[in-house]
Parts: C-alpha cells; sequence; structure tokens
C-alpha cells in the first residue's frame, strides 16, 4: 500500500517535468489591471512650483510702483516675459484688478523648466503709486514773467491770465511723489492742475487740483470701471513751496541787460575808443553817443506810466566808469564797458560816489571792436610837430632826455584827473608848435575831459608825449603814449627844422 502511494507521487512528479509548470504573472508586464481594463499611461506631472515673485520678476514688476490694473494688463498684454530664465509663457489673462485695494488676479499657464504649468495668482500689495500722503520733493516751480516784464503787467492781470491759460506763464511745476514725478497736465494715471490767486500786491499763490485714475474689473465682467479721485491734500506739507514772489525790479533790469545784448554799446569807425573813455571815466559820467536803449526803449517807457505794476525811470549806465568801467585800446580799435541797468536814482547816486547807495545788480561787460585805430601813419596825420629856428646855435647845444610835453598832473580838488602841457621855446631862438598852435591848446584840451584835438579835429586822449634831442643834432624825437597796448609803448618819430 505504502509502495502504491510512492508510485503515484513519482508519477505525478513526472508529468509536471513533462508538461511545464504554468507562468506565473508579472505585475509590471501586466497591461490589465484586475478588474481586466487596460492601464493608462501616466502623464508628465503639472510643475506647480512658479511662484508669485517668479511671475513678477518675468514681467519686471515691483510692487508700489505701478497700479493694480496696470500690472494685471501687463501681464495679460506681454505674455513674452522675459525676466527668469527657463520660463516661458503661453498664455497670459488677467481675471479681475482693483486699484484701491492694491490687488489684481491672474491666471498663467506656460513651461518652467520644461514643465508645464497652468496657475491663477492672488495678487496684492500693489498700491496706487500716486495715491501717496505726501509730496517727497519739490523739484521746480517756474513762472515765466517776460511777457509781463515787457508790458508792466500788473500782478492782478497777470493772475488772471494765468487761470485763463496756465501753460501760458507756468513754465514748469515738477514734484516727486516716491520713484514718481507728477507735472501740469493730464496723464494715464492722474490729472494736476494749479490755481492761481495773490498774496499782497507781490506773491503768487498756487492752489492744487490733483486726481488719481483707479480702476476696477471683477471677475467675470467684461468691462473695466474708472474713476478719479481727489488728493489735493498730497500738496499740504508742501504749502510754503506753492508761493512764489511776483518779478522783482532787479529781475527786471537783467531781463533788460539781457534783452539788450552787446547791441547797447555803439560803435564809430570814425571816432577813437579813447574819445568816449576819456570823457567817461574822467568826468565819471556816460558819454552820451556810447550807449543806446533803442532795442529796449519801448519797455523803459512802460514803466514811466502808472497803471503797471511799478513805476519808475530806468536807464543804462557804465557801471563805475573811474574804476575801471571803462577801457579802451587805440591800436586796436575797440573798447570794453561795464555797463548795467538800473533806476535811474540808483545810476545818479553810482556815478556820483554816494556811500551806500542800493546795489546795482543788472550789470555785464562787453568787447566791441571797430573804432579808428591809430598807427605811426595817423599819428603824424594827427600832430604836426614843426620847429622854428631863429637861432641854430642855441637849437643845436639843446638837449632833452624825457622832456615831458604832456603828462599826468595830481587830481583836482574834485578828484578829477589833471594834464600838464609844457612848452618848448626859447625866446629869439627856437619854438615848438603843433599843427601850427602852441601845444597847450592842441593837448589835454577842455580839462577835465583832456582830449587833445587832431588837425582834423578829431578827438583823442593821448596818457602822455615825451621829447628827446642829442647836443649837437638838429633832430628833435616825438614819443607819444596813446591809450592801449603796443611793443615798446609808444609810437615815435623824428622832427627836424
Amino acid at each position: 500500500m505504502k509502495l502504491l502511494k510512492f508510485r503515484e507521487l513519482g508519477l505525478i512528479l513526472l508529468l509536471f517535468l513533462i508538461l511545464g509548470c504554468p507562468p506565473i504573472p508579472n505585475p509590471q508586464e501586466d497591461p490589465h489591471t484586475p478588474d481586466g481594463n487596460q492601464v493608462q499611461p501616466t502623464p508628465n506631472p503639472q510643475n506647480d512650483e512658479i511662484t508669485e515673485s517668479e511671475i513678477l520678476n518675468a514681467f519686471s514688476l515691483s510692487k508700489g510702483e505701478e497700479r493694480a490694473s496696470v500690472a494685471a494688463k501687463k501681464i495679460a498684454n506681454e505674455s513674452n516675459g522675459t525676466g527668469v530664465a527657463a520660463i516661458t509663457f503661453e498664455s497670459c489673462e488677467a481675471l479681475a484688478y482693483d486699484d484701491e485695494a492694491g490687488t489684481f488676479s491672474v491666471k498663467v499657464k506656460g513651461q518652467k523648466d520644461s514643465k508645464g504649468f497652468d496657475k491663477e495668482f492672488d495678487i496684492s500689495g500693489f498700491r496706487n503709486p500716486y495715491d501717496a500722503n505726501i509730496v517727497s520733493v519739490v523739484e521746480e516751480v517756474t513762472f515765466n514773467f517776460n511777457e509781463a516784464m515787457e508790458n508792466d503787467t500788473k500782478l492782478s492781470d497777470f493772475i488772471t491770465a494765468g487761470n485763463h491759460n496756465l501753460g501760458s506763464v507756468l513754465v514748469n511745476a515738477k514734484f516727486k511723489i516716491g520713484s514718481k514725478t507728477l507735472t501740469v497736465g493730464t496723464t494715464d494715471d492722474y490729472r494736476l492742475n494749479f490755481t492761481l490767486s495773490s498774496i499782497g500786491s507781490d506773491v503768487i499763490k498756487l492752489t492744487a487740483d490733483y486726481n488719481v485714475k483707479f480702476q476696477k474689473k471683477r471677475r467675470g465682467d467684461a468691462f473695466e470701471t474708472s474713476e478719479m479721485k481727489n488728493n489735493n491734500a498730497l500738496f499740504n506739507n508742501i504749502s510754503e513751496n506753492l508761493k512764489k514772489p511776483y518779478f522783482t525790479l532787479n529781475e527786471l533790469y537783467l531781463y533788460l541787460l539781457d534783452k539788450a545784448g552787446d547791441g547797447i554799446l555803439q560803435v564809430y569807425s570814425n571816432r577813437f575808443a579813447s574819445e568816449f573813455y576819456s570823457l567817461s571815466k574822467n568826468l565819471s559820467v556816460t558819454h552820451g553817443d556810447l550807449l543806446s536803449n533803442n532795442s529796449i526803449q519801448t519797455i523803459i517807457d512802460k514803466y514811466s506810466g502808472t497803471g503797471g505794476q511799478y513805476q519808475i525811470e530806468i536807464d543804462s549806465a557804465i557801471f563805475n566808469p573811474r574804476n575801471e568801467g571803462i577801457l579802451a585800446d587805440d591800436y586796436k580799435g575797440s573798447i570794453t564797458v561795464n555797463y548795467c541797468i538800473a533806476s535811474k536814482n540808483q545810476i545818479q547816486d553810482m556815478l556820483g560816489g554816494v556811500t551806500g547807495y542800493e546795489p546795482i545788480v543788472a550789470i555785464s561787460t562787453f568787447t566791441k571792436s571797430g573804432y579808428k585805430m591809430i598807427d605811426s601813419d595817423v599819428a603824424k596825420s594827427l600832430f604836426q610837430f614843426e620847429v622854428s629856428v631863429t637861432n641854430p646855435s642855441e637849437w643845436n647845444k639843446l638837449k632833452l632826455n624825457n622832456f615831458y610835453l604832456l603828462k599826468k598832473g595830481p587830481s583836482d580838488p574834485s578828484g578829477y584827473d589833471t594834464y600838464i602841457v609844457s612848452d618848448l621855446k626859447k625866446a629869439g631862438s627856437y619854438e615848438l608848435k603843433v599843427n601850427e598852435s602852441d601845444p597847450i591848446d592842441v593837448f589835454a584840451t577842455e580839462p577835465p575831459k583832456c582830449f587833445s584835438v587832431g588837425k582834423n579835429g578829431e578827438l583823442i586822449f593821448l596818457e602822455e608825449i615825451l621829447l628827446d634831442k642829442e647836443e649837437h643834432s638838429d633832430t628833435l624825437k616825438v614819443r607819444i603814449k596813446f591809450v592801449g597796448e603796443i611793443e615798446g609803448g609808444y609810437l615815435d618819430w623824428e622832427v627836424s627844422p
């Protein structure tokens, strides 16, 4: 019995060996689930790790620099943000925004590091940068007073014109709030205007009318809403900066000085510059032919009447003529003048040397050429020296070394310069004449003007005349120092009897 059981068992084993074992299923290779359905391949996972900061950086957005609506629209309209590497956008949508709340919602879809993302963001902290509390910096508030100065416009009339057309009088008004600059006008973000009024008779006050734009769009809405909200309080902290003085008299004088330019200085090709120098310097006056107010006279005349902002007599003059306010160079035919524009009272006090006179601020310096020039030939034609000798022996033995025929003398009691003219003559022997006249009638005439007069009536200023003669020589050497600079300092020539 036991033998049979072992035989049966051996037979069973033999059958297994012959037929083989059925394969054991491999779960990794089986394409079916236990319920018989085919297994679907697992897709690449979405990369939901894109962050708010990456979105903002990609579109170069900073909180506090843009309105929420502007930021949302920038994301929606510029789908190719490039601020972050390895991120590309396939679509961007602005879902909602609220400038007053400083929030917006966007939906972005794209690839990050070759993995897809599709995500919505609710972003806050985008406060309207134009809805600030205070002005941080007043960059500029400048009026154009040119037309007002040209017409002596009263402050009240200036303000009326400005309120009718602010741009006609206000050149610039710039203010900083954070990183933003406000200027007068209407922009996509705000509207700024000013109303003008007066404080007293010489101060302009600007009152702001400032309105900020706020836009809003709710989820699902096809259109946005927009409104302007007033924020005049923004300018409360700079109220003193919005008070500006009306133009002053000194500003008027400076304007006239600039408008006149060097055209105020007249040039005469047939007259020597030293003629104007001599009279102006020696008398502390302005030569009547030297300066011309023609280009500004119409404006000056308006201030002599009534009904304007000012009533005052205005004039031009050489500033401080006795102390290098005027310089001449007859060798170059040029003149340099410091001239000023001020009230006639100021000019009279300045020229008169009054102590403590009201300072003159409108002063300018100009040099002009084109006046008659001096050289040896011209000098000889102006002054013809002749020596008459009746006793040759006396003339022959005469010796002169730097003999001053003309030299500067001491100032007179009034402070004017004086000049001494000598004779060169000896009764019955010799005599020097100039232009057939005695030297005193030719040189340094009409003190204290001290002009020298040429043969044909030309007026010129001479600083000094020296005479030299060697003993046993008939030749007289004449040396004249004219006004200006020349090598050697003198023009000279020789005269014989």
